[in-house]
């Protein structure tokens, strides 16, 4: 397993550890399981976590972590969770939206302008309060969210105009609102499994994909696709959710270190993304990819063909989580 300088760093500081499972006399073992590969920032979350609550509660709990989908892909994941057979999943919230509706509100493309709004808005009590009781009402608590910057796209050519996705095969998560936002733009949307997409793209399935800058190096997804195009059109998150069954039988003691061990890994990934996506620019352009940055002129006129997604995905969600999303949103 590769690890960029950070996480090496944090290894050799005792701060993260390696170890995905351990054998020993914990009151609680949480199994904590998402879909990407040992070099993201999912496990470098997930071993913080798993650091962080040995730690906090003197070993009576411990984190087992499953990395690499091998509990399934996220959709599975989260039904695992749901159900009782897994006590935490991470994964981006468009999967999660299949149960909890109001995971749709992080679906409003073209929303934001910078990470600092998405921050904003990802801290916000009163946002976080109002998506919480939405969780809950699907049976998971939700620890919190992170802000990794924003979801961009890949193909063989640059993509700096709806004209350049006329025609083009895109791979989507499987949410019907990415599906009807790239329709919306004209691409042919083609929603596909995370772990399906590398052989996607090689075998020619799909013409171009989109995901944050980490996953476009870490998953290698470059070495199918020449250009990299900023179009920035929705944050790239992480919804953390655990069984609330599981949450609930917790005595107040266990919950609040569950909670700071989550908001700990929380932050250290929002710090690992942070340090390391110029890292994966430099990579992938001294592998003679392309990388471009649209102005705001230009994602102006691909946010101008889904604005009227805006109140067909505001009818989807809960009405609070609906005003605490968008209040802080620049007009």
């Amino acid at each position: 397993m590769k690890l960029t300088k950070l996480a090496t760093a944090l290894l050799l500081s005792g701060a993260l550890t390696l170890s995905t499972a351990t054998v020993s006399a914990a009151d609680l073992n949480l199994s904590v399981a998402h879909s990407v590969g040992e070099e993201s920032t999912q496990q470098v979350t997930s071993l913080a976590f798993q650091k962080k609550i040995a730690e906090i509660s003197n070993g009576s709990i411990e984190a087992t972590i499953y990395p690499n989908a091998q509990m399934g892909g996220d959709r599975e994941l989260v039904e695992g969770v749901q159900a009782g057979n897994l006590a935490i999943t991470t994964s981006s919230p468009a999967p999660q939206a299949n149960f909890v509706p109001s995971a749709a509100i992080f679906d409003l493309p073209f929303a934001f302008a910078t990470i600092d709004e998405i921050d904003k808005t990802f801290k916000d009590p009163e946002f976080v309060k109002a998506l919480g009781a939405e969780y809950e009402k699907a049976g998971f608590h939700l620890l919190g969210i992170s802000n990794l910057g924003f979801r961009i796209t890949t193909a063989n050519k640059a993509i700096m105009t709806p004209e350049d996705l006329k025609g083009l095969t895109i791979r989507t998560m499987e949410n019907k609102n990415h599906i009807e936002m790239w329709r919306k733009l004209g691409a042919n949307p083609t929603p596909l499994a995370f772990n399906e997409l590398y052989t996607a793209l090689q075998q020619g399935t799909v013409d171009g994909q989109e995901n944050p800058m980490e996953l476009i190096y870490t998953q290698k997804y470059f070495e199918q696709q020449t250009d990299i195009s900023k179009t920035n059109h929705i944050p790239h998150c992480l919804c953390w959710v655990m069984n609330l069954a599981q949450y609930d039988s917790l005595t107040d003691e266990q919950k609040k270190q569950v909670d700071e061990a989550a908001a700990f890994a929380i932050a250290a990934g929002e710090k690992y993304i942070r340090d390391n996506d110029a890292e994966y620019e430099k990579q992938l352009l001294s592998r003679d990819r392309k990388i471009h940055n649209l102005t705001p002129e230009q994602l102006a006129k691909f946010k101008s063909l889904v604005v009227d997604l805006w109140p067909e995905i505001e009818a989807q969600v809960a009405p609070e989580v609906y005003q605490n999303y968008t209040k802080n949103i620049a007009k």
